[in-house]
């Protein structure tokens, strides 16, 4: 195979950024030749994608497109032989094949084997994080128009927690933003895990995104999964006192409320919660469940916590709000009730 010289710098740094941008054209600091070049003369190997349609995305379609307005953006291709070997784009070739186009316009680049790789890992990433973004924007524009979440469940035959995971892509914070705008992954687990290390600690987000983007998504998983453990909050050892450790527990319930909205398990939404925190948890939402108890009036005692914010239709309040109506019902309280009912879509959604 023809190769030329290793280049100084790696592609892939150059790619990563460049892509979110305008595609494999802005692959390279200096522009690459551009020519129309005889379909019969690119060779097509391993591609790192695997899968070129789906019922969302026929192959048809871009074959249509193509007849009717051609290629508009060129494929990316490097010299081998006397031909040319399909480094990006195979989608667009295959499409061009499929109308019979006799040529095809083309960026072509001398490249080494190892940055043929690069370009070709860092161009289907950005292709998977625009339709991964593209998919949330429709969502989100699908519960503006329709209204409700369950007309959007309906449209797409998913479940709550596909949808909310979806859309936290739209609202991602720095650092994991940066997994999806550089290219470093199209993998949607890793990227809301880096959201959940940020929100603790977005210097250790920060270096992990460092780290992600020069290994290439090697062992990527691991990586956060370590990270995720290192920045873990510590195990509280202090007993349940509200002058003390109020704040704290509120903290966790609001972060407890934003998983479970998002999809997770009530298990999974406890997750980063200091150990031991669940008693503590339990008797703080259990003073709500109290005082319906107590209530001389349970309607005074309702409007006096709205009042005051005690409860609210989201985050900690609802979860009060939840403990008093238990006990408004004079049911036996039940802190694992209260929280199964949060999932996006059930009781109380704000």
């Amino acid at each position: 195979m023809t190769t030329t010289k290793p280049a100084k710098k790696g592609i892939f740094a150059q790619a990563s950024s460049a892509l979110s941008g305008s595609g494999i054209d802005a692959l390279f600091n200096k522009s690459p030749a551009y020519a129309l070049i005889p379909v019969a003369d690119i060779a097509v190997k391993a591609q790192v994608r695997k899968t070129f349609e789906d019922a969302e995305n026929p192959l048809d379609d871009l074959a249509a497109s193509i007849a009717a307005q051609g290629v508009l953006q060129p494929i990316l291709i490097r010299p081998l032989g006397e031909g040319y070997e399909l480094i990006a784009g195979e989608r667009r070739l295959r499409a061009a094949n499929r109308v019979g186009l006799e040529t095809i316009p083309a960026y072509i680049r001398e490249m080494t084997d190892e940055e043929a790789k690069d370009a070709q890992l860092a161009e289907n990433i950005h292709r998977m994080n625009l339709t991964m973004l593209e998919e949330a924007a429709q969502i989100q524009r699908d519960l503006d128009e329709l209204g409700s979440v369950e007309a959007v469940l309906a449209k797409y035959h998913k479940s709550h927690g596909w949808i909310s995971k979806k859309l936290q892509l739209l609202k991602l914070p720095q650092q994991a933003n940066r997994i999806v705008m550089e290219n470093i992954s199209a993998d949607q687990e890793l990227i809301l895990d880096v959201a959940r290390i940020e929100k603790r600690n977005p210097e250790a987000a920060a270096e992990l995104v460092d780290q992600l983007k020069k290994n290439r998504g090697a062992n990527a998983r691991d990586q956060v999964k370590a990270v995720k453990e290192q920045t873990k909050p510590k195990a509280s050892t202090e007993i349940f006192a509200p002058a003390k450790t109020q704040k704290g527990i509120e903290e966790i319930l609001e972060d407890v409320y934003s998983n479970l909205q998002a999809g997770y398990t009530v298990s999974k939404a406890f997750e980063d919660a200091p150990e031991g925190t669940i008693k503590q948890v339990d008797a703080y939402l259990k003073t709500a469940y109290d005082d319906a108890l107590t209530a001389k009036k349970a309607t005074d005692a309702l409007i006096v916590g709205l009042r005051n914010r005690r409860y609210a239709t989201k985050g900690k309040g609802a979860f009060l709000l939840a403990a008093f109506m238990q006990g408004i019902a004079k049911q036996p309280f039940d802190s694992s009730g209260i929280f199964a009912d949060f999932k996006i879509g059930r009781k109380f959604r704000g």
